[in-house]
């Protein structure tokens, strides 16, 4: 990396930290406008570290880490979310919420940054196929019907039951649709690289 992107990367680092630390310390006593607005730099700076990490990113092991632990803090944010906290604590819980969303924009750009790296369009959909109607019918089944599992996913104290689920379908439901979409494209590029092999 060149020295300015380097420094770009240190300013973005600097950012995120100092937000995600000030709210944590006086979040409670900031008023929810101001928290949001001073989300906006944060997520901002999120999303250059993103796109300056994108070569680490676009690796199997990174989105497999990225949604592991999306799932982590989207339990532990379920969790906190259920029970009465104030003061530093609710703080806290605040911070896991913008964490999570964090690690769910990171599931998304490695996803993102491995399809256009690598041709990985069709594991993507074999993947999906694969996959997702198996999760989705172990959610239907736990939920204990079809009906059931349309009301949890609308009542939020239902969500526990779909931690696991629910985050593996937005891994997927990605999956499939950068997939479709990166095929042709992948499909044009084989075809140029045997037109100028032969």
């Amino acid at each position: 990396m060149s020295s300015a992107v380097c420094w770009i990367i240190r300013i973005a680092w600097a950012i995120f930290a100092l937000i995600n630390g000030l709210l944590f310390i006086a979040g409670h006593v900031l008023p929810t406008l101001v928290a949001l607005l001073l989300l906006l730099p944060a997520l901002l700076a999120w999303a250059v570290l993103l796109a300056a990490y994108n070569r680490a990113l676009g690796q199997w092991r990174a989105v497999l880490v990225a949604w592991i632990v999306f799932g982590l803090l989207r339990a532990v944010s379920t969790a906190i979310s259920s029970a009465t906290v104030a003061g530093l604590a609710a703080n806290a819980a605040s911070l896991v919420v913008v964490l999570c969303l964090c690690a769910l924009l990171a599931g998304y750009a490695t996803l993102i940054a491995l399809v256009a790296r690598r041709d990985v369009s069709v594991a993507y959909i074999t993947i999906f196929y694969a996959v997702g109607g198996i999760t989705m019918f172990w959610m239907v089944h736990s939920a204990g019907g079809v009906a059931n599992f349309f009301d949890s996913l609308l009542n939020a104290a239902g969500g526990n039951n779909h931690i696991v689920g629910g985050s593996l379908l937005l891994s997927l439901s990605c999956m499939s649709t950068l997939g479709f979409i990166a095929l042709v494209p992948h499909m044009i590029i084989m075809a140029v690289r045997e037109i100028r092999g032969n």
